[in-house]
């Protein structure tokens, strides 16, 4: 057997290896594959598939080369194992492969297309022991083993509040109306960016009480079986890596924290919310070139006061996750700078630039140009006939010529209309153009909201949907129906409206709907 080095190609899959991550792409496999299509010169596009799509197998357009259409099926298939964002439309349009149609074959072309726009993409796995994972696996056990009756909540909580007493006699903290307010463990939420933050903080703020509250259930327990999970938690909680990962992720999340709660707004403004995104990046690169020695001060400090062993950063310990025959040393320095400093940052910056992209960041700001408050203010003519040459299905070359005029006109044209006075919504625009005619009169500027309002942008509304399904779709309900999963999702996400409406109406409802064996009183 011979040694040919790192691996950095294989069926067609290409492998680059850094010193932070492992990223797989099949750039030069697109490329063959858009040949192969004759879709090589084509002109990219940011969306994979056009929105509420419907496609059928009973469609009557005209045949397609059949060999053709499946080849280009098959080797989409493969791309799909670098590219999961074309999953969905790959598995959709291969239900057509015993009869294709025009229409499906134009669906293809457009994933080609999309696919020609990110040919240099690819899956990033960061080299990293899973060391942050694994202290989020114990954050919900800490919580549910101080917490898990109303005995140990009343434990904690007079535990900590002994524990401030203590801290303003001894002038550590200061007393003011408002501050050392009653508090207890937060657990994070599944679905809600932020929720995390205010998990540790507690945690960090209430370590004492804490680890009093386990010391008490280790010693309650009955069974010695049970002594445990109170004994590994304590171990692990004062542990220097808890506690150094504990400060670290205050410290990033902290700095999405804005960001996050920016993004769940439903009346966002995406010029607001483009700055917070720099301002966020700027931050976390700041961080990561002159964050590690405050970081790692405030860590030991804490560690001091706290009785906490810190370990000698010179020293060599083994590679975390390797054998210790493999012989593999490195220094508690490049495992806690390294692996996990760096790592957490790299991670969170390019999850920022992958869900954020140049392209994404564009059509983002040229909708923004589109917003009415304060009459137009933000209107620019430049980015949105831009914005109307990143359709190009759905503009011709001549409608972009004539689009400037009809823009500037039917600007000119709402600053002086008394119904869009105060409007602060683009639905609203559409909803008086088509209330007043207007609609007819610049079809084009129309058509341009239209497409901005159906812009298919990946918020954080669709987030917690897609994390809301893994809670409501658990294993005891995978034969839920499509339609009975649907009405508990909106149900679900949108709890704020539905727990305004009163139980009297809904119960009227569903007995009004047909006749009922029984009634609800």
């Amino acid at each position: 057997m011979s040694d040919f080095g790192a691996l950095s190609y294989y069926l067609g899959i290409e492998v680059k290896q850094g010193k932070k991550a492992l990223m797989l792409g099949q750039s030069v496999y697109a490329s063959k594959l858009l040949a192969r299509s004759g879709m090589a010169e084509c002109k990219p596009c940011v969306i994979p598939m056009e929105e509420r799509l419907k496609l059928t197998k009973a469609s009557t357009v005209a045949k397609v080369d059949t060999t053709l259409y499946r080849s280009i099926i098959g080797g989409l298939c493969y791309l799909v194992h670098t590219r999961p964002d074309i999953a969905f439309v790959v598995g959709y349009v291969s239900r057509f492969i015993e009869d294709p149609r025009e229409d499906h074959w134009a669906t293809i072309k457009r994933l080609l297309r999309y696919a020609k726009g990110m040919v240099d993409h690819g899956i990033i796995f960061p080299k990293t022991g899973g060391n942050i994972a694994n202290f989020f696996n114990y954050i919900p056990l800490i919580i549910n083993n101080v917490g898990a009756s109303c005995m140990r909540k009343d434990a904690l909580l007079t535990k900590h509040h002994d524990v401030l007493l203590e801290k303003i006699e001894n002038g550590e903290i200061m007393t003011r109306r408002g501050l050392n307010q009653e508090t207890s463990l937060a657990r994070h939420g599944d679905t809600r960016w932020g929720s995390h933050l205010k998990t540790l903080l507690r945690i960090l703020v209430m370590w004492e009480a804490i680890i009093d509250v386990l010391e008490i259930v280790k010693k309650d327990s009955i069974k010695p079986t049970c002594n445990g999970g109170a004994l590994g938690l304590i171990e692990k909680i004062e542990s220097f890596d808890f506690v150094f990962i504990l400060h670290l992720m205050i410290e990033l999340l902290s700095m999405t924290d804005i960001l996050s709660h920016a993004l769940q707004r439903k009346d966002q403004d995406i010029v607001e919310a483009m700055h917070l995104i720099t301002d966020v990046k700027d931050s976390l690169q700041d961080m990561r070139k002159n964050g590690w020695e405050p970081l790692l001060k405030k860590v030991k400090t804490f560690c001091k006061k706290n009785g906490i062993e810190v370990p000698d950063m010179g020293k060599k310990i083994n590679v975390k996750g390797t054998s210790r025959r493999r012989k593999q040393k490195v220094t508690n320095m490049h495992y806690y700078h390294v692996e996990i400093f760096l790592v957490a940052i790299d991670v969170i910056l390019t999850e920022l630039n992958h869900r954020f992209s140049e392209i994404s960041l564009e059509l983002l700001v040229c909708m923004a140009a589109f917003n009415p408050r304060n009459s137009f203010s933000n209107f620019d003519m430049d980015k949105l006939v831009r914005l109307a040459e990143i359709y190009a299905d759905d503009f011709d070359i001549g409608e972009l010529v004539v689009l400037p005029n009809q823009l500037r006109q039917f600007v000119n044209r709402a600053r002086k209309t008394l119904e869009f006075l105060g409007c602060t919504e683009l639905e609203k625009v559409a909803e008086i153009m088509v209330k007043t005619k207007m609609h007819e009169s610049y079809k084009l500027v129309y058509r341009l909201i239209e497409l901005t309002l159906i812009l298919p942008v990946a918020t954080a509304s669709v987030e917690r949907i897609f994390s809301a399904m893994s809670i409501i779709k658990t294993d005891l309900l995978s034969k839920m129906g499509d339609d009975w999963l649907n009405d508990l999702m909106i149900c679900y996400n949108e709890n704020e409206i539905f727990i305004k409406i009163d139980n009297k109406k809904i119960k009227k409802r569903f007995q009004d709907m047909k006749k009922r064996y029984c009634y609800f009183g």
